[in-house]
């Protein structure tokens, strides 16, 4: 391996590791110890572990990184096992000395910071087992300050995060980091905690006055869990009275709240600004920031939640929109528990996302008088709502079912979501979100064999390697090239892989990567039917040339067709044009001729002036037949009225 590159170098070291870990996937064991003992993977652990004797400390981190975040990326369970096979190999060369550095450290720094909570818990199982691997045997050095940093920054994640197993995870990654150093190390002792701590300051403040707002604190993160998941927080009839209390602890506090505010201020609509003074970013006041909190508070419904136990108490008092959120709340669980024991009540309201495949099994856990209590916490909620809120109230009541679903899923929303209280100045990590057509993009990925992922690229490895220098030409606005010269630098690319085929040059899988992310907006237009895969299979390419070509042939096909039409009917209306014209021309030739012809008569019959009948044209001849015809209608239609007329002899006759 001395001649090779130290980009072949991680490479190869990359293989072997996916390798290994693709054949144990799939066994379910105990640490790698009892792995060696089968014949089957004695050998193929020890070539493994003699790579990565023979390998630099800079290929085994970076091949082991690039290892951990390619399985990572995969979810799932499957995804769990080969995590561990690989943590137990980093552990077992670690013991047989084939590397020179804490790879399970760094391991462990990396998989805290990577997975969420959920696939945390799940795992942890696996830190626990394997405790005594992880204990430092020697003063603390590199890489144990990069753990310290990652379990930090883990830390401050799980302070901004609302999750109901937040604080599990939390009191887990604490005590496994504080085992990790021996007693007589004391670094680590501002980070006390434990779970028995927590489960003592909790039990404490619900010992406390029901004023304290620390109580009202955990009494509404208990209740926010059970909204979260109805069927599976209400366990039996002791919860069910458990919430109940709960519920009408909080109300009767939001309700003194909603009392008090009504004192202390006049009935009256409040009017608002249309829109916020403008300031500059640095002279905002707290003053300021306030204005323009109110300002935005008041024009639509955004419910907020804090997860601070000493500003809890104020939100509650300032925060309308808080109290709202939890009002609707209690409207939603109370009519879905109220319509699984008395379908007949059921409404809109209850009907609202319920939890269809848990639903049966619930359902038969209760009786019908066993949610009585649930009737007077509904009135009570409604009646709060009508009396300090009846806008918000008449909206619910003549909204849609799917408006209701909306509002639902709006109030889920903003309660998963990882809240940023404003005197904070720790830095928080939000998951990675895609949308579907990123998923789908991810999916086509995905279909590469993963033996040979990594000669392709991955987001991770690129923190590594910086391909900036070498693909500057590369480095453009998409949209900014035409259609040709993104076909022609996609095709430069193919032609790289079919000449680096069974190579391990880097430069091929930095500009595909590129190819994706810089050019991704043109190519999905010019190759629709082929994708991603068209990068890496030459045969998709060449099966959608054949097809375009049809595709162009047939559209030049239309466009002749269409010419040809036009040009036929062009020629249509032009000899319609001379068939009119000719026309014409011929009824002026016969005028002509009847004109000489009337010259020749007058000139045989002499100089008299006297103009014969013949002499005239036939549209005169016809005037003068219609003319002698009205005068003799006339002429008769007048003897006719004479004749009805009596005479004057005829008169006197009478008399």
């Amino acid at each position: 391996m001395e001649s090779e590159t130290l980009e072949e170098k991680i490479q190869l070291t990359s293989e072997k590791l996916n390798e290994f870990v693709e054949a144990l996937d799939e066994i379910d064991t105990e640490p790698l110890g009892s792995v060696v003992s089968d014949s089957a993977h004695a050998e193929e652990l020890t070539q493994l572990i003699q790579v990565l004797h023979d390998s630099d400390n800079l290929v085994c981190e970076i091949a082991f990184f690039t290892t951990l975040s390619s399985l990572v990326s995969l979810g799932g369970v499957k995804s769990q096992k080969q995590v561990g096979v690989l943590l137990d190999l980093a552990i077992h060369a670690k013991q047989q000395e084939a590397v020179l550095f804490d790879v399970p450290h760094l391991l462990f720094a990396d998989i805290i910071q990577m997975c969420d909570v959920e696939w945390l818990l799940k795992f942890w199982s696996f830190f626990e087992t394997r405790a005594d691997a992880f204990v430092l045997q020697q003063p603390p050095k590199h890489p144990f300050p990069l753990v310290l940093r990652a379990t930090k920054s883990k830390l401050d994640d799980l302070a901004a995060n609302n999750e109901p197993s937040r604080d599990i995870l939390k009191s887990k990654i604490i005590i496994f980091a504080r085992s990790m150093v021996p007693k007589e190390d004391r670094f680590l002792s501002n980070l006390s905690f434990s779970q028995n701590t927590l489960v003592e300051k909790e039990v404490s403040y619900k010992s406390q006055n029901d004023s304290d707002p620390r109580s009202h604190f955990n009494t509404y993160w208990r209740l926010q869990r059970i909204f979260m998941d109805i069927t599976g927080q209400i366990n039996g009839l002791a919860g069910v009275r458990y919430l109940e209390e709960d519920m009408e602890q909080l109300l009767t506090y939001f309700e003194s709240i909603e009392d008090k505010n009504g004192r202390d201020k006049p009935r009256t609509p409040v009017v608002h600004v249309l829109a916020p003074k403008e300031y500059n970013r640095d002279d905002l006041s707290e003053e300021r920031r306030a204005e323009l909190s109110k300002v935005y508070e008041s024009k639509h419904f955004t419910p907020t939640f804090m997860v601070n136990k000493i500003k809890f108490a104020d939100q509650t008092r300032q925060d309308i929109s808080f109290r709202q959120t939890f009002y609707i709340q209690c409207l939603f669980l109370t009519s879905f528990l109220l319509d699984v024991t008395s379908p007949k009540i059921s409404s809109k309201l209850a009907d609202v996302k319920k939890p269809g495949a848990a639903l049966p099994k619930f359902v038969t856990k209760f009786r019908h008088n066993d949610f009585k209590g649930m009737r007077g916490l509904h009135a009570k909620a409604e009646r709060i709502l009508k009396k300090y809120h009846p806008l918000l109230m008449n909206a619910i009541d003549t909204a849609s079912q799917e408006e209701l679903d909306f509002l639902h899923d709006k109030i889920d929303l903003a309660l998963k979501k990882k809240p940023t209280p404003a005197d904070t100045k720790s830095k928080t990590f939000t998951d990675a979100t895609f949308d579907e057509k990123a998923q789908e993009n991810w999916a086509k990925v995905m279909k590469i064999p993963k033996r040979t992922f990594h000669k392709w690229g991955t987001p991770l490895i690129s923190k590594v390697f910086n391909a900036k220098n070498s693909m500057k030409d590369l480095e453009v606005t998409p949209g900014a090239k035409s259609e040709d010269k993104v076909l022609e630098q996609i095709e430069h690319y193919r032609s790289l892989i079919n000449e680096d085929e069974g190579s391990k040059e880097l430069n091929t899988w930095k500009g595909l990567r590129l190819a994706r992310t810089v050019l991704l907006s043109k190519f999905d237009q010019v190759n629709q039917k082929i994708g991603l895969e068209g990068l890496y299979d030459p045969s998709l390419k060449a099966a959608y040339d054949v097809e375009r070509e049809k595709l162009l042939a047939k559209e030049r096909e239309e466009d002749e067709r269409r010419e040809k039409e036009e040009a036929e009917r062009l020629e249509e209306d032009k000899r319609k044009e001379e068939e009119k014209k000719n026309l014409e021309i011929e009824k002026e030739a016969k005028r002509a001729e009847f004109e000489k012809q009337r010259l020749e008569n007058a000139a045989s019959r002499g100089s008299t002036g006297i103009k014969d009948d013949d002499d005239e044209d036939p549209d005169t001849m016809e005037r003068k037949r219609k003319a002698e015809e009205k005068f003799q209608d006339d002429k008769k239609r007048v003897k006719r009225e004479q004749s009805s007329k009596p005479s004057s002899r005829d008169i006197t006759d009478l008399y």
